[in-house]
């Protein structure tokens, strides 16, 4: 697993997002599924399997919006490479 992915869950758990072992898992195989290319698919992707209340939603989004700032989606290809 990615550090960059590892360190977005831990982030994300230091938001007080509840994840568990299984909701990473599954947000690995949507980041597989969904791809790096377009950022808001990413978002929609992953927010959708780890964010499972309103409150953990903002918490994500605010989180997410952090995170990944980047200009281009190319610095996430080791993401999906190593997942």
């Amino acid at each position: 697993m990615n550090t960059t992915f590892v360190e977005f869950i831990h982030a994300l758990r230091a938001a007080d997002i509840r994840i568990s072992t299984a909701e990473t898992l599954d947000a690995i195989r949507a980041l597989q599924l969904v791809g790096y290319q377009q950022r808001s698919s990413l978002k929609l992707a992953l927010g959708q399997t780890l964010a499972k209340s309103e409150d953990e939603k903002s918490a994500f989004d605010i989180c997410f919006d952090q995170f990944f700032q980047f200009s281009s989606m190319d610095s996430l290809k080791d993401l999906v490479d190593t997942a």
